[in-house]
């Protein structure tokens, strides 16, 4: 029987077949609150459709296969994405520490990337070489150390997870 990680496909998963994340936390076990407010939200209906592919290209293992039916229940959604002001109002409100700052790293495109933090390079996720882990980078400091969100308030924050965004939600 194969490791799982020889099974894994290179290009999808966080340091390819070789690496694997050295520090790793537990999912966060957050228990969604009602919100008080909807304002500036938009309600989506949810519905039923067809997900996945068949396709050669198609990873069942990242649950990119086979097409099913799904059925998405009536949920609010945020008319805009969440921005690095928004998001910075809720750190200093919580003390809340995202994943990627807890990690110590996380992915930057690699055109983003500069030469001093080149040498900051903990690796790139598999057969996507042009996403580089690169130390210090989190949702401040987007593209690693040398770099903040000053001029960038009103953009989406990124380096931000999923466990995260649950944290933000909630």
């Amino acid at each position: 029987m194969q490791d799982e990680a020889q099974v894994l496909k290179p290009c999808c998963h966080p340091g390819g077949i070789a690496r694997s994340i050295e520090n790793s936390i537990s999912l966060l076990q957050i228990q969604p609150q009602k919100s008080a407010s909807t304002v500036g939200m938009i309600h989506l209906e949810g519905g039923k459709f067809l997900m996945g592919s068949e396709g050669p290209e198609a990873w069942a293992a990242d649950g990119e296969g086979p097409v099913r039916e799904v059925t998405v229940a009536p949920f609010w959604m945020d008319a805009c994405t969440v921005t690095n002001a928004q998001f910075a109002q809720f750190i200093e409100a919580t003390g809340y520490k995202t994943e990627a700052e807890s990690f110590g790293w996380s992915y930057v495109f690699h055109k983003h990337v500069s030469s001093d933090n080149k040498k900051k390079v903990r690796g790139f996720s598999g057969e996507a070489q042009w996403w580089l882990g690169i130390e210090g980078a989190f949702w401040r400091r987007p593209e690693g150390p040398g770099s903040d969100i000053k001029k960038r308030l009103d953009h989406p924050v990124v380096h931000v997870s999923w466990n995260d965004a649950q944290a933000y939600c909630n």
